[in-house]
Formats: C-alpha cells, structure tokens, sequence
C-alpha cells in the first residue's frame, strides 16, 4: 500500500493491477487490468478486459478469454480475401493469428490459402453461372481469361467444316452450304443436276436438294434427283418432231 498524511491517519490505496501482492491482478497480455477499488482495505477487485480487437467478456479475478476472429476484425495480422471469397479463422483465439483462411466462391475454383487471398478462376466455358457460356453445338468454347474477376470474355468459333466469325459472349452464326462444302452430310449431284442448300445454318443438315437441270424435270432431298425427259414435249436436240396427224410417244 502507499499513502502518507501529516498529523492523520494515511489514505493508504492498493492498484491490485500494479501492485505486488497475494490478491493482486494477473491478465493476459492483450488485456488492461483495472481496479475498481484502490482502497488498501478494498481487495480481491479487479478486472481484466480484452483490448481491441479481440473480444470478450471482462472477468474478476482472473484472465479474460479474449477471442479475434480475423476475418471480421480490424488488426496488422486480420483477414484479406478478395471479393467472392470466403474467409474463416480457424482459431479466434487472441494469441492465435495469421491463420486466417481463403477459400473461393463457387462457381470458382481454386485451392484454399493461409494469411493471403487465394486464386481463383472460372473457366465461364464449363462453369454454371449467370455470365458463363452458352455456345450452340458444334461450336467451340474457350475463355481467354480465366480469372474469377474477368467474366464475360468467353469466345465461341464454328468447328469445321462450318465457317463464321468468332463471337465474344453470345453464340456464334455458324454455316454450312452443304452444296459446295467438303462435309459427311454435303451434297453429290450429278453434272447435270443442280446442287441447293436451301438452310445453311450449322445445325441444318441434311436439307440440299439435287433439282435436274432444263430439259429434264426431277428433284430429290439429300440425293441425286431421278431426271426424266419426254423427248415428244421437252425442247431439246434430240426431242421428236412427229409430223402432223402422227402420234408420238
């Protein structure tokens, strides 16, 4: 105790929390200790509390039970995650920091790091999500950038043998003349049949018509035509010219 007083009785006061003695405070180191009574005859009063940023409730008599969650509290060691990554402490105890976690948001992917952000990619050409790809079939996808914080940069090409323009975002417009491309579905007409891919979208197969040229009449669907000539009513060379009052067949 400490304390004097001329020609009285001394005020003698005791800071258990300074003060070398039986009673006296012992916190934690991240805690402040306060006596709530420093009178010498006031003993067995003082209190630990959490210093920031770790939390707590504060306790009589003994070691507060401070906890920091990095990932929420504000300290040199606390919680960077980027945006669309989750961070757990995996122990909010005050005097175990920097293990911090970050794992990623699906739908990216990517592995789980210790006290700093974690990488994260989606690749929007497998991924499900609301900016990923949606190429047509026989089209493919690729994403330039896989990084979870470029979206949108998907790219869709026509597979050969259609051809069309490489689009950004959206589907591409892909063709296929099947008249004139080299294709397992594209078109063989005879030399005097005429060749026409009426839909040449990518996807519509099948659907060249060989038609017989003039004289000759005939048409037929993914095939050569089967051509006919009625030599008595067509105009051509070799086309009769019965005289009148004569029949020809």
């Amino acid at each position: 105790a400490t304390g004097t007083a001329t020609a009285n009785a001394a005020l003698c006061i005791i800071d258990e929390c300074y003060a070398d003695c039986a009673t006296c405070g012992t916190c934690c180191s991240g805690q402040t200790c306060t006596d709530t009574n420093t009178s010498a005859y006031s003993l067995s009063d003082w209190e630990c509390s959490c210093n920031l940023p770790s939390t707590g409730d504060t306790t009589s008599l003994k070691a507060a039970n401070c906890t920091t969650d990095e990932c929420v509290a504000q300290c040199a060691s606390c919680a960077w995650c980027f945006e669309k990554q989750t961070c757990i402490d995996t122990n909010t105890s005050a005097y175990s920091l920097s293990d911090w976690e970050c794992s990623c948001d699906a739908p990216s992917i990517g592995n789980t790091t210790v006290a700093q952000a974690a990488n994260c990619i989606i690749d929007e050409c497998v991924a499900q999500c609301a900016s990923c790809a949606w190429c047509f079939e026989k089209q493919t996808c690729i994403d330039t950038n896989t990084s979870a914080y470029s979206l949108s940069d998907w790219e869709c090409s026509c597979d050969a043998p259609s051809i069309g323009s490489t689009t950004v975002a959206q589907a591409a417009n892909c063709i296929i003349d099947e008249c004139t491309m080299n294709c397992t579905t594209c078109g063989t007409c005879p030399s005097d049949q005429t060749c026409t891919d009426t839909y040449t979208n990518a996807l519509s197969l099948s659907d060249w018509a060989c038609s017989c040229d003039a004289p000759a009449t005939g048409t037929a669907t993914a095939n050569a035509a089967f051509c006919i000539i009625d030599e008595c009513s067509a105009d051509c060379e070799t086309c009769g010219t019965c005289t009148w009052g004569q029949t020809c067949t």
